[in-house]
């Protein structure tokens, strides 16, 4: 193992010192894992639904309602829905014209045997007319739910199946007794500007932070990322300059002429 990377939740900014204190260090922003969270959008589920639907935007109300009106039907996944769950999300990234970071082969089968059992992994479907719509993967631990993964093929898109998935998600953690709904990631300068009460323009608005947004929870920067490097020598590079030597200028170009060279064709 050459490091170990830790995201802290939510409330573990005391955390932070004790890792430093055992060797960890702040991990630049260059070192994988690329995919750690920096912001996030979470919801209490303690007010009644009323509540909740009175804190969205108006707009995404709106859809909800409509989308309640179009007859789609929401159902816990099984087993037998994972493979469809995985042809979603593939078909949402094709779509955001991106790459699916899920890993392919028996990766989405196996976690689901292993998480599903203890109810830590939940599958939440939404159907129109026996086809299934999207789909959603959700972790719960503790008092929390967090929305890990979203698919949707771009059908029925003025049935707002998207919206309603959430709010269907939203519904049943709050009455499984779930007390926080995370929705999984936010556009780190987007929550920036939102916390400090600062306007961003409109061209720099994310518009899956601002579709998020429309939901009404509360915004959480979240706590930097640590890495401990088991090898001391490694540990002290970091320690004495390694890390702001990722984080420069010169690594940055190295990478980009790295895997430009690399997707030249043979």
């Amino acid at each position: 193992m050459i490091y170990l990377a830790v995201v802290l939740p939510h409330d573990g900014a005391q955390l932070g010192a004790e890792l430093r204190a055992t060797g960890f260090c702040v991990s630049p922003d260059a070192l994988p894992p690329s995919t750690a969270m920096k912001a996030t959008s979470v919801l209490d589920l303690g007010p009644p639904e009323a509540e909740l639907l009175a804190a969205m935007r108006a707009k995404t109300r709106q859809h909800i309602r409509k989308a309640l009106k179009a007859g789609l039907v929401f159902r816990r996944g099984a087993t037998e829905d994972v493979g469809t769950f995985r042809q979603l999300l593939e078909a949402l990234c094709r779509r955001r014209g991106v790459s699916s970071n899920v890993p392919p082969g028996e990766f989405l089968g196996e976690l689901w045997a292993q998480f599903s059992v203890s109810g830590s992994m939940q599958l939440c479907l939404l159907e129109k007319d026996q086809e299934v719509v999207a789909a959603m993967v959700l972790f719960a631990s503790g008092p929390w739910v967090r929305a890990w993964r979203l698919g949707w093929a771009g059908n029925f898109a003025e049935c707002y199946p998207t919206e309603l998935i959430y709010w269907e998600a939203i519904k049943w953690a709050r009455a499984g007794g779930f007390r926080f709904f995370d929705l999984a990631g936010f556009d780190t300068e987007y929550a920036r500007a939102i916390v400090a009460q600062r306007p961003l323009a409109a061209g720099k608005i994310c518009k899956i932070s601002f579709f998020k947004q429309g939901f009404g929870g509360s915004i959480l920067p979240l706590h930097p990322g640590y890495c401990y490097f088991p090898h001391p020598l490694l540990r002290v590079v970091f320690k004495g300059g390694g890390a702001r030597l990722l984080d420069s200028g010169l690594f940055r170009f190295l990478k980009r002429a790295v895997k430009k060279t690399r997707s030249i064709p043979a």
